[in-house]
């Protein structure tokens, strides 16, 4: 059973409790369209103090968890409920698993010691740890050029759709969503079921007691693109 969507009041009430409000687009995206309307278990990687009031904006905060490498940050911005120090790849995908993982400026950033070269394991490791029909929301910030195997002097937004396209060949995903159109590239899809399994690692849940319902589910896109939609219709009147 669904727990209640907080509405964009009661959002609002909580920021305000917190002294927190979004200071980026794709930031405001997440607070008020993304997190209120993640039913189940979520796992939300990398902290700092901005994100502590993140656990009560989801339906239900008993099982938000966090992870983040860095002790300091994991005190000002961990989950309550239960919060992980150490690398996202620590975590055992036979013990943990998730019906949301979010990845939020991650990657494609030049700042705070990030390991962009990481990208693929880190993504690869959600997945082994997301259960099927569950969503995985990556959101790099296109800060830095890729030179990473045999991609050369690529603009983060090329290499953005490489990574996805791969998520969707090779690991079954369907895109639910992409805005490139932010601070931070957004893209969430839906880890489905397949036989063939693409990658040498270990892939996790493979049984029906690993899989979250897709009707429990509701798109945090669709205010988005009703926006836009919107916007292209004042532009052609």
């Amino acid at each position: 059973m669904n727990n209640p969507i907080k509405s964009r009041e009661q959002i609002d009430e909580i920021l305000d409790k917190h002294d927190g409000r979004p200071d980026k687009p794709s930031r405001d995206w997440l607070i008020y369209q993304a997190l209120p309307k993640m039913q189940g278990s979520i796992l939300f990687v990398g902290v700092n103090d901005y994100t502590k009031y993140y656990q009560y904006i989801v339906p239900n905060p008993a099982i938000f968890e966090t992870i983040d490498i860095c002790p300091e940050r994991g005190k000002a911005g961990g989950s309550d409920s239960k919060h992980h120090v150490g690398d996202l790849k620590s975590l055992d995908p036979r013990h943990h698993c998730y019906d949301h993982i979010i990845l939020f400026g991650l990657h494609g950033f030049k700042g705070h010691n990030i390991s962009n070269e990481s990208v693929f394991d880190d993504l690869q490791h959600a997945h082994n740890l997301l259960n099927y029909y569950g969503t995985l929301t990556w959101a790099p910030s296109p800060q830095i050029t890729v030179n990473l195997n045999e991609h050369k002097n690529l603009p983060y937004t090329e290499f953005a759709t490489i990574v996805i396209d791969d998520m969707k060949t090779q690991l079954n995903y369907e895109t639910i969503g992409r805005m490139d159109n932010y601070d931070n590239i957004i893209w969430m899809g839906t880890k489905n079921p397949t036989e063939k399994i693409a990658t040498p690692l270990l892939v996790g849940h493979s049984n029906e007691n690993h899989i979250f319902e897709p009707s429990r589910y509701v798109n945090p896109f669709k205010s988005m693109l009703d926006q836009e939609l919107l916007k292209k219709k004042n532009k052609e009147q």
